[in-house]
């Protein structure tokens, strides 16, 4: 089986915003309920934070596909390039 590099991107995305998620869950938490005394409930944290995931994802996994396709774009044309020197240099 091959793995595809979309799929990677959309784990390493996931894995991140899953990290994100928790740690801006618990400074939610910490930040508006003990420092400021502001009484957020769990369930809205949860909900408000679970959109703002998928949205950070899709922007992570959209730029990441954007610069991998630009990347090979810019790696394709350095390999022609290269050999139309090497075939130049052999004339």
């Amino acid at each position: 089986m091959r793995i595809r590099a979309r799929h990677v991107h959309a784990a390493e995305g996931l894995l991140d915003n899953v990290i994100g998620f928790a740690i801006n869950y618990c400074a939610v938490l910490f930040i508006y309920n003990g420092i400021y005394g502001h009484e957020i409930k769990l369930d809205e944290n949860f909900i408000g934070g679970f959109i703002m995931f998928w949205i950070a994802w899709a922007r992570k996994y959209t730029i990441r596909r954007w610069a991998n396709g630009f990347i090979d774009r810019l790696y394709t044309k350095y390999k022609e390039d290269a050999k139309l020197q090497e075939q130049a240099g052999e004339s």
